[in-house]
């Protein structure tokens, strides 16, 4: 298992598992969503970000990104989650940060849990307007 900061040559593997993963944990929003966002994921998003992936024989099994102490993304394959390796990730970064704040929607309860489990607290609960879901803003200091 290895965890390293991410590559151009990483780039289509990262935003392929950010968009099944996506369609999938969030059942509640409409696919196209996640489809009409690829492009601004892959060029505008994932270029500001610190990314780092988690990689088993050179197979990227997920990632995460950072903006400042913003986790902005957090995503395993689905057939490699429940595996610790968001855990093995969040620990990862959490070495590097004193304070880490997140968004996830409220519908997602199997990330909600995922979070609270490792030691993020809610802090209040906003909309997102391009999805009209409701999300919770998530913090987790050392």
């Amino acid at each position: 298992m290895n965890i390293r900061i991410s590559n151009q040559s990483d780039i289509d593997s990262i935003v392929d598992i950010w968009h099944s993963v996506s369609i999938t944990a969030h059942s509640f929003i409409d696919p196209e969503y996640w489809e009409a966002s690829k492009h601004d994921m892959k060029n505008i998003y994932l270029p500001q970000a610190e990314t780092y992936v988690i990689e088993d024989s050179g197979i990227i099994l997920g990632f995460l990104s950072m903006v400042d102490n913003y986790l902005a993304a957090l995503f395993i394959k689905t057939e490699f989650q429940g595996n610790g390796y968001g855990e093995m990730l969040l620990n990862y970064i959490k070495e590097s940060r004193d304070t880490i704040n997140l968004k996830a929607y409220v519908k997602n309860n199997k990330a909600i849990n995922f979070y609270i489990k490792n030691m993020f607290k809610v802090q209040h609960v906003q909309n997102d307007e391009n999805v009209n879901e409701s999300e919770y803003i998530m913090i987790w200091n050392r």
